[in-house]
C-alpha cells in the first residue's frame, strides 16, 4: 500500500502535464478512437430515437429494442473505459483495441465496484453540504486506475486514491481547473464547428434522418478528441501523483 505520509517530492508542473498528456493522446489516439468512436455513436443514436421530443423517437416493439440498445451500451462503456485505462497504464506496449479489451476483462466489475462506491460517497458529501462532495470527489476519484494500474481490494484502491492525494489538495484541484478550461475551450471551438456545418444544406434538416445520423457522426469525430485528452490528462495526473509518493 501506498505510504501515508505526506511526500515532499514536487508534483508535475501544469505545462509539462498538459503536455506530456497531448503527448500520449497522439501516441495512443488510433486505439482510442477504435475502443470510444463506435460507443458514441452508438450512444448519440440511442440518444435520438428514445429523446420523447426527437422526430425519430421509437415507440412499441422499436422501443422495446432500442431500451435493450441502451442497457448493451451501459455495459459496453463499463469495458470501453476499463481498456482505456489498460491502454494509458500500459504504455509502452502500445496495445491494440482489441488487445486492451482481452486484458481488461478482468477488471471490469472491480472498477465498476470501487466507482460506485466513489459515487456513492460523492454524493452523501454533496448532500451533506458542496464542500465535502468536492474534497471527497477529489479524494476518490483516482480509485478506477489504481484498480487497473494496481490490482488490489475495492477499499485499498479508495485508500489509495486518498493517499495520493494527501497534502496535495489543492495542487490536484488547480490543475483539475486548468483542465475543465482547455476542455471548456476545446468544446467552444467544436460548438461552433457544429454550428457551421449546420449551414451546410441538408445537414441542417432535423427532420430527416439521414441528416441526423450523419450529423451524429460528425459532432462524434468533433468532440471525441477533447474527451480523449481529458480522459488522458486525468491519468496522467494519477500517474505523477503516484511517483511522486
Amino acid at each position: 500500500m501506498a505510504a501515508t505520509g505526506v511526500s515532499n517530492t514536487p508534483l508535475m508542473s501544469v505545462g509539462a502535464l498538459l503536455k506530456e498528456s497531448w503527448v500520449q493522446t497522439r501516441r495512443h489516439m488510433r486505439t482510442l478512437v477504435v475502443l470510444l468512436l463506435p460507443l458514441t455513436i452508438v450512444m448519440g443514436l440511442v440518444q435520438t430515437f428514445l429523446d420523447p421530443v426527437s422526430p425519430f423517437v421509437a415507440t412499441g416493439s422499436a422501443l422495446v429494442g432500442w431500451l435493450i440498445v441502451m442497457v448493451a451500451t451501459v455495459i459496453w462503456s463499463f469495458f470501453a473505459y476499463v481498456a482505456m485505462i489498460q491502454t494509458l497504464a500500459r504504455d509502452t506496449e502500445q496495445l491494440v483495441a482489441r488487445a486492451a479489451y482481452q486484458q481488461s476483462t478482468r477488471f471490469v466489475l472491480p472498477v465498476v465496484g470501487v466507482s460506485f462506491l466513489a459515487i456513492l460517497i460523492s454524493f452523501v458529501g454533496f448532500v451533506l453540504l458542496i464542500i465535502p462532495g468536492i474534497i471527497w470527489t477529489t479524494w476518490y476519484s483516482f480509485a478506477p486506475y489504481v484498480m487497473v494500474a494496481e490490482p488490489d481490494r475495492v477499499v485499498t484502491a479508495l485508500a489509495k486514491s486518498h493517499q495520493y492525494v494527501a497534502g496535495r489538495f489543492w495542487a490536484v484541484v488547480g490543475r483539475i481547473v486548468v483542465l475543465a478550461l482547455v476542455m471548456g475551450g476545446g468544446m467552444l471551438m467544436a460548438v461552433i464547428v457544429a454550428l457551421l456545418l449546420g449551414f451546410i444544406p441538408g445537414l441542417n434538416d432535423t427532420t430527416n434522418l439521414g441528416s441526423v445520423l450523419v450529423m451524429t457522426v460528425i459532432l462524434s469525430l468533433t468532440f471525441l478528441p477533447i474527451q480523449l485528452f481529458g480522459q488522458v490528462f486525468h491519468y496522467r495526473l494519477y500517474e505523477a501523483l503516484r511517483a511522486s509518493r
